[in-house]
Order: C-alpha cells, then structure tokens, then sequence
C-alpha cells in the first residue's frame, strides 16, 4: 500500500496550531492521532528555535524567533 507524501506546512500560524494539536493529542494519550501530527510537523517547513529551545522561560523574550519558539528552515 503506498501512501500520499504528507503536505509541506509552510504558514507559520498553521504549524503552531499542529504543534498545539501535538501536544494535546499527547497529553490525552491519543497516540494514533499524536503519530499523524508528528509526521506532518516533521514535514514542516519550521525547526524549533535554535536561540530558546522553545523553553517557556526564554521563548517570551527571543529575537531569533520573536517569542514563537520556531523559525523557518
């Protein structure tokens, strides 16, 4: 069975709304649904940040990523 290549999320609004979705499905032990939102994160056109680690303590104040915790590849 071969599948689709997962679209390539290029709208930086669109990926933090799957990078929260991620988190959610996570927290809630849905793994199924967690796998797909890690693909299609993975395939992304986004890396977290480099300058903060997306740590919630440094992300606020980051001028590498103006406080979203990601930046384009």
């Amino acid at each position: 069975m071969s599948h689709e290549p997962l679209p390539r999320t290029t709208d930086p609004d669109s990926f933090q709304a799957l990078c929260e979705a991620l988190e959610t499905a996570e927290a809630s032990d849905q793994l199924e649904r967690a796998a797909v939102l890690r693909a299609m994160v993975d395939a992304a056109a986004f890396s977290q940040c480099p300058a903060c680690d997306d740590k919630p303590d440094r992300r606020p104040e980051c001028d590498t990523c103006n406080g979203r915790g990601f930046v384009p590849d």
